[in-house]
């Protein structure tokens, strides 16, 4: 169901949807939630005045900008899912588990902070810290986003370019980097396809600003010609962005 089909059911109480029977990643609805990597997950609380179909709004601009997985949960049983490369879905379960962190990816625009809105933060805060009281630290995908190769894969792209990049790569003409699907040179991940992006694919903007969230596209891989490797950048990286209006008040 796309984000138009949606608003033409003006008439529709979204809420009304029956009970899913799964705890929801947090209860201080509504609010955004994006998934930087599978185990994390960034939660923006949204005002509770503002009407379904307006949060809606909010939230395909807050996708097309960031262009990560997110889900805008209105209720425990009513939540709007976003993907890259498919339409938006309503459902009646929001997304559950992982651990969360909030205050990272800014909205388009600055919300009204209402004391009921405080009063939901304050406890989503007080939820990130008692995450991070227990100590640990996060991954990102140690497979690279990739896939096991076909022997008729393996048999295409086994080896090396003349220049020394994998097989299956090719420069950008904009920006001169590598793109495109190869095998990882690397040992451990023998006989994996990966994707290779170039800067150009980099499309993570932030949805304040229009910068873009990091030097490189969030969960996807990039081919290093220093040393050969190809590289992981998880989508918690996003959470070291700050705006340059922000970066010009700290010089």
């Amino acid at each position: 169901m796309t984000i138009q089909e949606l608003q033409h059911r003006k008439s529709e109480d979204l809420a009304a949807l029956p009970e899913s029977g799964r705890r929801p990643a947090f209860d201080g609805y509504p609010y955004l939630v994006t998934r930087l990597v599978p185990v994390l997950y960034h939660v923006t609380v949204l005002p509770g005045e503002i009407p379904s179909l307006q949060l809606l709004d909010l939230a395909e601009v807050q996708f097309e900008a960031n262009k990560l997985d997110m889900c805008l949960v209105l209720s425990s049983q009513c939540c709007v899912y976003f993907r890259r490369g498919a339409d938006a879905k309503l459902s009646t379960t929001p997304p559950t588990g992982g651990a969360v962190v909030g205050g990272k990816l800014k909205l388009s625009r600055p919300v009204h902070p209402s004391p009921e809105l405080l009063n939901r933060q304050l406890r989503l805060a007080c939820r990130i810290a008692a995450v991070k009281e227990r100590g640990g630290f996060m991954l990102g995908d140690l497979t690279k986003g990739g896939r096991e190769a076909t022997a008729s894969e393996i048999e295409r792209l086994i080896g090396c370019r003349p220049d020394g990049a994998p097989r299956g790569l090719s420069r950008c003409p904009q920006c001169g980097e590598y793109r495109g699907e190869c095998l990882d040179p690397s040992p451990q991940f023998t006989w994996l396809i990966v994707r290779v992006c170039c800067r150009c694919e980099n499309d993570n903007l932030c949805a304040r600003c229009g910068e873009r969230l990091h030097s490189r596209r969030l969960n996807a891989d990039y081919f290093d010609e220093r040393d050969g490797h190809i590289w992981h950048v998880p989508g918690f990286c996003a959470m070291s962005h700050r705006c340059s209006d922000e970066r010009r008040g700290e010089e």
